[in-house]
């Protein structure tokens, strides 16, 4: 019995066993063989906490053993000229530039769209197959392609995708007479901290999945961001499929502005913007809600001088396909102001 018994484990030998142990427990994770990083892969050296200076120093930092080198360049001070060592020849990859940004946006399919819903984001696991796929139509090869501008890839598909972002990107543009690329590359220039790709004024090519760790539909927040820049309120991004289906609002801010109101104080322009996204994305029952506050009809004048023309086609469109009998009778007061607004009625 003497042999099968543990004698106790002394503790200067304590790191010698935790180190075997992990040796033993990391291949049958299937981690050992392809990439450790992949432990850390919520980790990222990019934080609004950083300035550009110091972001760039941590890369130029971890790049050394990565065969990175990261040069500054005089007349753009916020960019850098990225070189790796390829076969003891220092190339020159490309630019590496910061983009912040909170939205990231791609239009596809109701079946694609669901799918990134229902998983919430996209993974490591999910971003590794990704980087598998050569396209020949792709601007700065492989990656996951979004765009900056909630408009301008409606073109693939009915269903508006968003991807919160919280932390800057690191973009390279690439210098496409070195530039190639390989699984085991994109590897290297996301442990470097590169996010992804990028020579358009808008659409990128990701494959630092931290950026599309969470994928959400368009709420009344998300449109208030969008509609602050007039330009971008095309009518076939309103009137697409997902738009002109949602119903998106909290009777909460109706509620809070008719507080301010009853308080003789005026709302705010933020909640003015939000009630005005609200009533695009929700139309019928967010009037329906107005109209039982004391003070609708004061709310609704503030909101109608928010909003576009494109908007207020939208809303009346909205209104006029989802009434019943009982609802166009109890909102036929502010359906027919919205049609005085525009010449179309």
């Amino acid at each position: 019995m003497d042999r099968f018994h543990l004698k106790p484990i002394r503790i200067g030998y304590l790191p010698l066993w935790i180190a075997l142990a992990l040796f033993t427990l990391v291949p049958q994770l299937g981690l050992g063989s392809n990439r450790c990083s992949d432990l850390f892969q919520n980790e990222t050296i990019q934080t609004r906490a950083l300035s550009t200076e110091e972001l760039f120093e941590q890369m130029n930092s971890r790049g050394k053993s990565l065969g990175f080198k990261l040069k500054k360049i005089n007349s753009a001070p916020n960019e850098r000229l990225l070189y790796r060592i390829i076969n003891g020849e220092t190339v020159k990859i490309g630019r590496l530039f910061l983009l912040d940004v909170d939205l990231l946006f791609e239009w596809k399919s109701a079946e694609h769209h669901q799918r990134w819903i229902t998983n919430g984001k996209i993974d490591r696991l999910e971003m590794n197959e990704i980087i598998k796929i050569t396209n020949p139509f792709y601007q700065v090869g492989k990656g996951y392609y979004v765009s900056t501008n909630p408009n301008d890839s409606i073109s693939y598909g009915t269903h508006l995708t968003v991807f919160e972002n919280s932390v800057p990107l690191v973009l390279l543009t690439p210098d496409k007479a070195k530039y190639t690329q390989t699984e085991e590359q994109l590897h290297a220039y996301r442990d470097l901290g590169i996010s992804g790709a990028m020579n358009h004024d808008t659409w990128l090519s990701v494959y630092n999945e931290i950026h599309l760790s969470k994928a959400v539909t368009m709420n009344a927040a998300h449109y208030a961001k969008i509609r602050k820049s007039k330009n971008q309120l095309y009518t076939n991004f309103l009137y697409a499929e997902s738009v002109m289906k949602a119903n998106v609002f909290s009777p909460d801010l109706i509620k809070k502005v008719s507080a301010t109101m009853a308080a003789n104080q005026k709302p705010s322009p933020r909640d003015i913007e939000m009630l005005s996204a609200e009533i695009v994305l929700s139309s019928t029952d967010f009037l329906k809600e107005l109209k039982e506050s004391p003070y609708g009809a004061e709310i609704f004048k503030l909101i109608i001088l928010d909003l576009v023309d494109v908007e207020v086609y939208v809303v009346i469109n909205k209104i006029e396909k989802s009434l019943n009998p009982a609802d166009a009778v109890d909102l036929a007061d502010y359906l027919n102001e919205l049609k005085t607004l525009v010449p179309q009625y």
